[in-house]
């Protein structure tokens, strides 16, 4: 599976991330707990996968990912967030990500993984 960043300052849920992907095979994900580090090692050495919280310490996940898009990042795009579809945040990550790009704390670790893999090797459509 291809290269993965998590952004997320939540230390407990990227330990459950960290175990799950190993559990499923997946050896090359990094993290990040702030924006500043994401939007750097994203210069280094893009993702295929940048997995992002909304709320973080320095900014917003969305913000984030919206930057790396400036500066060229072309990869896919998840939002976790605690926060519920009703927050004004959660509807602009739809609006760019689309109703399956945001999965709701706590997830279930069964659809995470199903959208990591659409979105790592996306259908083809004929």
């Amino acid at each position: 599976m291809a290269r993965i960043l998590v952004l997320d300052d939540d230390e407990a849920g990227t330990r459950l991330l960290d175990l799950v992907f190993r559990d499923e095979g997946v050896e090359d994900v990094h993290y990040a707990s702030l924006g500043r580090e994401a939007l750097a090692e994203m210069r280094a050495d893009p993702p295929a996968l940048l997995i992002f919280d909304l709320r973080l310490p320095d900014g917003n996940g969305l913000a984030i990912y919206r930057e790396a898009k400036e500066h060229g990042y072309n990869g896919a795009a998840l939002a976790l967030t605690a926060s519920d579809r009703s927050d004004p945040l959660v509807k602009q990550v739809q609006a760019e990500l689309g109703t399956r790009g945001v999965v709701l704390k706590p997830y279930d670790i069964d659809d995470l993984m199903e959208r990591v893999r659409v979105l790592l090797d996306p259908p083809v459509v004929e």
